[in-house]
């Protein structure tokens, strides 16, 4: 819920346990009240926690579109405001009579915003991924403004 809130980790172990523990208490007994306290809820354990989601979603998605056979991509780059530049991607697919979209990556692009560092990128995230490129039956690049290298 904190994360979906948008607020910090740390509000598990200093307020959301503590009044837990505080309504168990009131309502059942102190002895379960105790129970609440072996609840990990440092922000390590919910950091590890949300990371292991997201690669189970994520291991997930790419076994989706291996089994799917197909998929179109889209590819999207975007500067941060510290000036750093990233590639982000959706993905299309078919999952078994459904069509879905999904997010598949948001990754650093380390030099500029061509179309040669674009596809390098996507592609040694294909390679580390084991999808391959002819599967991928459409590729919609959305450009703002115009590339150059430099």
């Amino acid at each position: 819920m904190l994360v979906k809130a948008k607020k910090p980790q740390s509000l598990a172990e200093t307020v959301v346990l503590p009044v837990c523990k505080e309504i168990v208490k009131i309502m059942i007994s102190q002895e379960a009240a105790k129970e609440i306290e072996k609840i990990p809820a440092s922000a390590k354990t919910i950091s590890r926690r949300i990371n292991d989601i997201s690669n189970d979603i994520k291991s997930t998605l790419i076994e989706n579109l291996r089994f799917s056979g197909v998929f179109a991509l889209q590819v999207d780059e975007s500067t941060d405001i510290s000036g750093h530049a990233h590639l982000i991607s959706n993905v299309r697919y078919i999952d078994g009579c459904e069509l879905k979209e999904d997010f598949l990556f948001c990754l650093p692009l380390p030099n500029h915003t061509t179309g040669e560092e674009i596809f390098k990128v996507t592609d040694e995230f294909f390679n580390e991924h084991n999808l391959e490129w002819h599967n991928c039956i459409s590729l919609l690049r959305q450009r703002s403004g115009y590339d150059r290298k430099g």
